[in-house]
């Protein structure tokens, strides 16, 4: 038996699931700053734009971030279940 059967996520994907939380966490921290930007401009008649960009792009990067752990952790569960069908073919 491998070595890789026993871990539940396998090494070469940790790095990806790194990477997803921390766009997704980058994203939520932008996503609270724009929060507190729009209260701090709230009495202005027009919000700067850089509010706006910065509220879309976190909002982009949440579901980039969402969206990838959920593929990546998707991955992960098929080729551990493609190669559970393997072993139980070759075994029996």
């Amino acid at each position: 038996m491998s070595d890789a059967k026993g871990k539940a996520i396998p090494d070469g994907y940790k790095w990806w699931i790194v990477a997803s939380v921390t766009v997704l966490v980058a994203s939520l921290v932008m996503f609270a700053s724009t929060v507190v930007a729009g209260f701090v401009y709230f009495t202005e008649k027009a919000t700067p734009v850089w509010v706006t960009v910065l509220g879309v792009l976190s909002v982009l990067g949440i579901g980039v971030g969402f969206g990838g752990l959920f593929l990546i952790l998707i991955i992960i569960a098929l080729n551990a279940r493609r190669n559970d069908k393997k072993l139980a073919a070759e075994q029996g």
